[in-house]
């Protein structure tokens, strides 16, 4: 059985990883500033909170779910990714809201690791704990996409468009793997 100190330490990297998701990153490079990086990162967050918990909660319980959940997901992923792609391919200057995308994406794209955070929160037994437990997953993903987002934000002018498309190609090509039971 794990310790709560366990749980939390699994999940602070499990959640570090889930920042780090193709899909994050595209979504990252699509946004220009700072301040709205952040943005995106906290209403991931409030997403996640508000409608993929319990979602992931109806996926342990309600596994038939799982198809059609599965499929929304992955085209969410594959939007992003193309956006990005075609944003670079056109030289587009492409900017997306943070606030309704990183909503919709903590919304509507539950990942297994996301799952995983559910499950380990509901393994501590605890309404506070497991609470802290999804807070904490929350907490260290945005942290995770606004660090990567600051990381991508420092590229060379000269070098984003290639990192753009690789990005895009890398997500687009995930998503729909994923799309097909292929990963």
């Amino acid at each position: 059985m794990l310790t709560d100190v366990d749980i939390l330490l699994t999940v602070g990297i499990i959640a570090l990883a889930h920042g780090l998701e193709p899909d994050h990153i595209s979504s990252a490079r699509l946004v220009r500033q700072k301040r709205k990086l952040v943005y995106l990162a906290l209403f991931h967050s409030v997403g996640f909170l508000i409608v993929a918990t319990p979602l992931s909660m109806a996926l342990i319980y309600f596994s038939f779910l799982k198809p059609s959940i599965e499929f929304a997901s992955n085209i969410v992923g594959i939007i992003f990714g193309a956006l990005l792609l075609i944003s670079a391919i056109l030289r587009l200057d492409m900017e997306i809201e943070p606030k309704g995308t990183g909503l919709l994406q903590g919304m509507l794209n539950v990942s297994p690791s996301k799952v995983m955070a559910v499950i380990l929160a509901m393994d501590t037994r605890s309404l506070i704990a497991g609470t802290f437990v999804i807070l904490w997953f929350s907490f260290v993903t945005s942290l995770s996409i606004v660090i990567m987002g600051l990381a991508t934000l420092r590229i060379p002018s000269s070098l984003e468009r290639s990192l753009d498309i690789t990005i895009g190609i890398i997500t687009v090509t995930f998503f729909s793997l994923s799309l097909f039971n292929l990963i």
